[in-house]
């Protein structure tokens, strides 16, 4: 059954290659999409809307001073701009008491500023073990003192990266959720307030349609009051996409009340953007056996 506009239940098996064909058209279409971004570093930065972020860095390098030839040299690198891993960005010593700081103003597109670092001096002289790792939604943060060598465990790239992936998984979880309830109990205002303007829907039995308004009201007309889409428990996937938002897959079935029926389960992706603030499907891929 398609999850937006039929009502027949809509048999036959999807074979895994026309799955991934369709997940690569929905990825390529993302990465032609009209939004402008820019390269900073190693990181993609949307420049449609972008905040300041300030962090203020603070290094004891008490126990490395010894090995240290130039305290001119010592610095942080990274993989977020102003940051580069191949130019040490100065730290200094101003007061004298052992601490080298600099306060750096970063620029972020999406709702968490992530950034991979380490500390450095002379001219090969790196942190030993795994990049420092922050993330935050602040705009403003004062870091606690780092010290050579020592990586906290909430800094480090595993802790991180688990964290920000859960967070995430849930509020996508969470909007997948009220999108529905708008879908199962004909909200068609808030139905209609989840997808841009330039929606783009791709169904392997329908083809494709890029019209919103006529999306919305083939759900009013086709589906109101006549089916109701139940989401297999714990079948979301969700996966950032830097600079733009998410991308969720799932399973989810259709239960017609008209004809007293049930389809079976059936993949569906669907492309979340973040912009200005909002979360909004731009593309959805549905797939049927």
């Amino acid at each position: 059954m398609h999850w937006l506009f039929d009502l027949s239940l809509l048999q036959g098996e999807i074979t895994s290659f026309k799955i991934m064909k369709n997940i690569f058209v929905l990825i390529s279409m993302l990465c032609s999409t009209n939004q402008s971004f820019s390269q900073q570093g190693n990181a993609v930065v949307d420049t449609a809307f972008t905040q300041n972020v300030s962090i203020h860095f603070k290094l004891d390098l008490s126990g490395e001073m010894k090995n240290v030839k130039s305290p001119a040299s010592i610095g942080i690198r990274g993989n977020t701009a102003p940051l580069s891993w191949d130019k040490t960005y100065p730290l200094t010593d101003e007061d004298k008491n052992g601490i080298y700081e600099a306060t750096i103003q970063f620029e972020k597109a999406a709702p968490s500023l992530h950034i991979r670092f380490k500390y450095f001096h002379d001219t090969a002289s790196w942190e030993k073990g795994n990049d420092r790792i922050i993330s935050t939604k602040e705009n403003e943060l004062n870091m606690p003192v780092d010290k050579w060598n020592i990586v906290p465990l909430i800094n480090s790239a595993k802790y991180q990266d688990s964290v920000e992936l859960v967070e995430l998984t849930n509020t996508i979880t969470n909007l997948d959720s009220l999108l529905f309830d708008a879908y199962n109990n004909c909200k068609m205002d808030v139905y209609a307030s989840f997808f841009s303007d330039d929606l783009e829907f791709y169904h392997d039995k329908g083809g494709l349609s890029t019209s919103k308004k006529d999306m919305v009201e083939a759900v009013r007309n086709n589906i109101c009051n006549k089916v109701h889409r139940e989401l297999l428990q714990g079948s979301i996937e969700v996966s950032p996409i830097p600079g733009f938002g998410a991308i969720e897959i799932g399973s989810h079935r259709f239960h017609n009340l008209v004809e007293k029926s049930t389809s079976g389960f059936s993949k569906f992706v669907v492309a979340w953007q973040y912009k200005d603030g909002v979360w909004k499907v731009t593309r959805v891929i549905s797939l049927h056996k």
